[in-house]
């Protein structure tokens, strides 16, 4: 016999993937949590590959649907809009706009507006479409959600006519950073990825954004009075990448900048128990996993110094200016001093918890 539920709430669950990361990794703590406190409304999961969402723990009000494609693009979005519309009342989007613009009754998530701020990241095609699909995401939305306050002033700064629909939902750490590791294990990830004695650990996609390449050039100047450091770096391919290696090559810092690429979530707690300290220098981020994780491991932490990463952990870090080298080198001087630490704050407000409970919330006022 059927439950009569709540409401029927449809989410594309397409970005999570067997090797998580980015926008999947979001959806998929989110969507946990979520799903965890919420029994009286019903699920409807929209993917094109059923064994990247099997480790979910499906509930009576959990139904999984499977459109199949090798690719999630346009005809794979529209086939999903031609069934959710008689399957569900409410959407959620958590990063394809097309959704928003095809369907009535969506929750779009807006990550961050990095595309529209710094536009030179990006290909002149990708950066265009980008704004424009966002343009008509947030005028046909129901709701648009963002990881942080900061990003959600940004919409509002963009598309003021349309503040009302912007709400901020922040993040948390995910279920692989809460686990405990042993100190056998400890040592077991050291010899398997070869990691020095000390190191500093930077994680992310090798993309402009991140700011690899001045932190590249600042870790060179910090090793002249530090030579005891390396530099590991963890992080798949993306794009414009080539100048970041390129650059390793010309300062001669091939033995000392490890790049490691992407690293299963199984052997991350490892690399960041062995870590030494933990920089990440973006020039802009929407909200910022890599630094809340490194801070459940304790490590001195140097941040760019931006609105999103200062709103998770307001004065607990050390922060620089990412367009300058010297502010990062002098910062990566400080972290070799800091004995301190306390994100005790930061991990108790930051937790997947919080964010199931606002968008439920959310949710509910959306019938």
């Amino acid at each position: 016999m059927r439950m009569n539920y709540f409401m029927r709430i449809g989410i594309d669950v397409s970005s999570i993937e067997l090797n998580k990361a980015g926008v999947g990794y979001f959806i998929y703590s989110l969507l946990n949590a979520l799903l965890e406190i919420d029994k009286e409304n019903e699920y409807f999961l929209y993917t094109n590959k059923i064994q990247n969402v099997e480790e979910f723990n499906i509930f009576e009000n959990v139904l999984i649907k499977e459109i199949k494609s090798e690719k999630v693009d346009f005809k794979w979005i529209y086939s999903v809009s031609k069934v959710l519309r008689k399957d569900v009342e409410l959407f959620i989007s958590p990063s394809n706009f097309t959704f928003a613009i095809l369907n009535r009754n969506v929750i779009q998530v807006v990550h961050d507006l990095a595309p529209i701020k710094f536009p030179q990241f990006f290909s002149k095609k990708g950066a265009i479409s980008y704004r424009l699909q966002l343009e008509l995401a947030v005028r046909r939305a129901k709701k648009i959600i963002s990881p942080s306050e900061s990003t959600r002033q940004e919409l509002i700064q963009f598309f003021p006519r349309s503040h009302e629909k912007f709400f901020s939902i922040s993040a948390g750490l995910h279920k692989w950073v809460r686990e405990s590791i042993s100190v056998e294990d400890i040592d077991n990830i050291k010899r398997k990825y070869n990691l020095p004695d000390r190191f500093l650990l930077t994680t992310g996609t090798l993309e402009p954004r991140k700011n690899h390449i001045k932190m590249i050039k600042a870790f060179k100047t910090f090793s002249r009075t530090n030579p005891e450091y390396f530099y590991v770096i963890i992080g798949k391919k993306g794009w414009y990448y080539k100048e970041i290696f390129k650059t390793v090559k010309q300062l001669g810092l091939g033995e000392k900048v490890i790049f490691l690429g992407y690293v299963p979530e199984e052997d991350l707690k490892g690399i960041y128990s062995n870590a030494s300290m933990f920089s990440f220098c973006s020039f802009y981020e929407g909200f910022g996993f890599p630094p809340l994780e490194a801070a459940k491991f304790k490590l001195p932490i140097l941040c760019s110094e931006i609105d999103s990463l200062k709103e998770i952990f307001r004065e607990s870090v050390v922060y620089c200016d990412p367009n300058d080298v010297d502010s990062i080198e002098s910062g990566l001087q400080e972290l070799v001093e800091t004995e301190s630490l306390d994100y005790e704050k930061s991990l108790k407000e930051f937790t997947w918890d919080h964010s199931a409970e606002k968008l439920l919330e959310l949710i509910n006022k959306s019938k």
